[in-house]
């Protein structure tokens, strides 16, 4: 059984609350990882927490692009130190890469997002905190997500709590306050990519309303997809992000031209598009407002005819109830008449039957995906509309209709 006296530390080749060595194998000479954690001082009681959680999580991991833990000990051995073993990654962290262009860029990221889907496909998931160029090493053609340190397995019990770790410039807002999610990996790696976009520090950049500004320090050309996908991962606000590496991965940009989805054969949702203008159209239905239809008049009849023995409180209700009788009418025919979005030329448009809800440039359009309502047993999905400026409800729809639509809008929009 492989035990830390296997191993020998050799060359200090980083500091922190532990020191990290780049060390070998004892009986076969192979380079290995070597952190060891000296218990000798009371202040370092969340190092410690931090390191048994490190060693904890890695224990599940069996990942090829994640270094293997080979042995470790939490003090069994030497109550004095924790010590930890892992497989020696041979190559350069991102900070020492060359990345030419767009689509190297995009390559490291899809090897990423694919670690951190792996990572959030536990139960808990489990989060790096720590996602920075300094983590992220190259061998080869392979990226590999190193330094569990900062680790979290997420669960309802740490919500508010938890210990606030990671990079100035890499940290999402939602750490400040001692918060991790799956999205929190996404912020870390989206600042990546303005790294190695524009070879500034992403702190070192101008921000507008809580959102770095990094678009025109580019060193290299950046597609409107790329900027757009970039900016959904740095989002301040972890709503307005993917929800998760899965979902970032699927809508992840590439050289090639998107295949679109084809439309579900069930779906009432009707897609009309020409060269210069996309129109989704979803067709209202009667609701609660029927109800509202055929209860107000008999209140309105039933007010006037007690207009015999009080006339002036007649007046004085039956006006106001004939009134919101009336909106209720009109606001039902606007429902009746469905929403529509339409892009056209450089600007789009969301309407509720003839009422303008919402509308702005297509340049601000950034995705579409589902907002899910939270506090209810069954989660029911409203496909959303993301700009530069909001989020914008358009109407409820599956996961089949909302891929479809998705498709559609998004290869529109990448044309403009």
């Amino acid at each position: 059984m492989t035990t830390i006296r296997d191993f020998e530390p050799e060359e200090l080749i980083g500091e922190g609350q532990a020191e990290t060595y780049r060390g070998r194998e004892v009986a076969s000479g192979t380079w290995v990882l070597v952190k060891v954690l000296k218990l000798d001082s009371p202040s370092l009681w969340k190092g410690i927490e931090l390191f048994a959680r490190e060693v904890r999580s890695l224990e599940q991991l069996q990942h090829p692009q994640i270094p293997r833990l080979l042995a470790s000990d939490l003090g069994a051995e030497d109550p004095s130190r924790f010590v930890l073993v892992q497989t020696w990654v041979d190559g350069k962290d991102l900070r020492s890469c060359d990345f030419p262009d767009e689509n190297s860029v995009i390559e490291m990221a899809r090897q990423v997002l694919s670690i951190l889907a792996y990572l959030q496909s536990f139960s808990p998931p489990i989060i790096h905190r720590d996602i920075k160029p300094a983590n992220i090493v190259k061998s080869g053609d392979l990226y590999h997500l190193v330094d569990f340190g900062a680790v979290q397995l997420v669960t309802p019990a740490d919500e508010g709590g938890s210990t606030i770790v990671g990079t100035s410039g890499y940290l999402p807002p939602e750490q400040l306050m001692g918060r991790a999610e799956p999205s929190s990996d996404l912020f870390g790696l989206g600042m990546t990519m303005v790294r190695l976009l524009t070879g500034r520090e992403p702190d070192e950049l101008p921000v507008h309303r809580l959102r770095t500004v990094w678009e025109n320090a580019k060193k290299m050309p950046v597609s409107p997809r790329t900027e757009r996908f970039i900016n959904t991962l740095i989002a301040p606000h972890a709503a307005d992000r993917f929800a998760d590496a899965a979902t970032a991965l699927a809508a992840l940009p590439g050289d090639k031209e998107r295949a679109l989805v084809r439309r579900p054969s069930n779906t009432t949702i009707q897609v009309h598009r020409t060269p210069n203008e996309l129109r989704v159209v979803k067709e209202g239905t009667f609701g609660h407002e029927v109800l509202v239809l055929l209860a107000l008049p008999p209140c309105f009849l039933a007010v006037v005819l007690l207009a015999k023995l009080a006339w002036p409180v007649a007046i004085g209700l039956g006006i106001p109830i004939l009134v919101i009788s009336l909106k209720a009418a009109h606001d039902a025919a606007q429902r009746r008449r469905g929403t529509t979005l339409t892009l056209a030329g450089v600007r789009w448009e969301l309407r509720a039957g003839r009422k303008i809800r919402a509308s702005g440039p297509i340049s601000q359009i950034r995705d579409v995906w589902f907002q899910r309502a939270i506090g209810v047993s069954k989660p029911i999905q409203h496909l959303a509309l993301l700009t530069d400026e909001e989020t914008h409800t358009l109407f409820l729809a599956n996961d089949y209709e909302g891929r479809w639509l998705r498709s559609e809008i998004m290869d529109f929009v990448e044309e403009r």
